[in-house]
């Protein structure tokens, strides 16, 4: 299971316990930005504007 598949079950389970949960353009703003995730994932060293950030705990972290 990818990083981003795993956020997106994560978001999928509290989608509607979410702060601004009856908000249109939130709603929007966040299936834009998830869509994002799921179809470039997570940066990684091989992008150069990421080269020195090592983004391996926050794949391990639960959220």
């Amino acid at each position: 299971m990818t990083a981003a598949s795993s956020y997106t079950q994560a978001l999928q389970g509290v989608a509607e316990q979410l702060p601004g949960a009856s908000l249109p353009w939130l709603q929007t703003l966040r299936t834009t930005g998830f869509t994002a995730l799921v179809t470039q994932g997570l940066p990684s060293t091989r992008d150069e504007d990421w080269r020195y950030s090592n983004l391996s705990a926050l794949t391990k972290k639960k959220f």
